[in-house]
């Protein structure tokens, strides 16, 4: 070999965004009710769904249940992401 042909640096970051993501969710669950703040809890339904979309996606192996579970998540999430209070 005479030349590298990629090289490529990491921070170890790549996923604090989502990491914070799923614990802000978590720690909101019980302050954010459909009673107590009727959009705080539809941006709950919308990083809840933009979660397990995610998970989903970001598996290795995709079988035909599987494909099926993203597209269903997907509609969900395309779903919560439209709605106006």
């Amino acid at each position: 070999f005479k030349t590298i042909l990629q090289v490529m640096c990491s921070d170890g970051n790549k996923l604090a965004d989502l990491s914070i993501a799923s614990q802000l969710f978590y720690s909101m669950l019980n302050v954010l009710t459909s009673a107590a703040s009727p959009k705080g809890y539809l941006l709950l339904e919308l990083i809840s769904s933009y979660l397990q979309l995610d998970s989903l996606i970001g598996l290795n192996v995709h079988m035909e249940s599987m494909l099926t579970n993203i597209e269903v998540e997907h509609l969900i999430f395309n779903r919560r992401l439209k709605v106006s209070p």
